[in-house]
């Protein structure tokens, strides 16, 4: 047994297919197929020859993962969700810039002291007075600091004046 014949054909994007031989091809599409094997010869040689089917553009490669990227950390980040934060949240934000003035580079969130506890009620009460959060992180700026009874800043972002 003998499989029929097949002719292999050449595509205008260079793929070759193959099909059942139906016939003798006529001599213009036999010239046809040894011009554009000639030429996908030379792109080959040249290094010129990709798959069409696949190849993006650079930018649609790069831009694409990045749009997704940036989407992805907007709505992790819960920026859309448009809820305002509670005074428990704000208050527990400043708490955590406050520096505790009885010990080295702690904020009033981590301490158990008793002045770290006095400076909580009080960034409590201030918001519950409904004062803003830059209003109160005045209160604990270095200028502030320094006309009060603090030798230091109370604020840890702030450069200590000690140091």
């Amino acid at each position: 047994m003998t499989a029929p014949p097949t002719t292999y054909l050449i595509d205008p994007s260079g793929r070759i297919t193959v099909e059942p031989e139906t016939g003798p091809a006529t001599e213009a599409e036999l010239q046809k197929m040894l011009e554009q094997a000639r030429k996908l010869a030379r792109h080959s040689a040249e290094g010129r020859v990709t798959d069409t089917s696949t190849h993006r553009p650079l930018w649609a490669r790069v831009s694409v993962p990045l749009v997704v990227l940036a989407v992805a950390l907007v709505v992790g980040s819960g920026v859309l969700s448009g809820k305002p934060q509670t005074a428990a949240q704000r208050a527990d934000a400043i708490e955590a810039v406050v520096r505790c003035p009885s010990c080295i580079d702690v904020s009033v969130a981590q301490s158990e002291e008793s002045t770290a506890l006095a400076v909580r009620h009080e960034i409590e009460r201030q918001v519950a007075q409904g004062r803003s959060t830059a209003q109160i992180e005045q209160r604990w700026s270095p200028s502030t600091a320094r006309r009060s009874c603090w030798s230091r800043p109370m604020r840890l972002d702030s450069p200590s004046s000690g140091s």
